[in-house]
């Protein structure tokens, strides 16, 4: 189970998160998978064919540039952050 935090629609009075969390079991517990100044995960999407593969949709910060807008591909569930797909 898979959490991205932050909103994902831009408005004066939104909140920012930090990052993808995953849960191992059913969601007692969370562990924070990267994406730290995504600040708004608009989207997670876990391939079906691939259960290991996530899919990540990063608005970045609302109001300017931000190195981690973009979508993201992970090859596994330890690191939803790696592996860019080209903006």
């Amino acid at each position: 189970m898979y959490v991205g935090s932050g909103e994902g629609l831009h408005r004066p009075d939104l909140s920012v998160g930090n990052g993808v969390y995953r849960s191992a079991d059913g969601g007692r517990s969370w562990a924070h998978r990267g994406l730290t100044d995504g600040q708004q995960i608009a989207a997670l999407a876990v391939d079906p064919r691939d259960p290991d593969r996530l899919f990540a949709a990063v608005l970045g910060h609302p109001y300017g540039p931000n190195a981690e807008r973009g979508i993201y591909r992970s090859a596994t569930q330890e690191s939803p952050g790696t592996g860019s797909v080209p903006r």
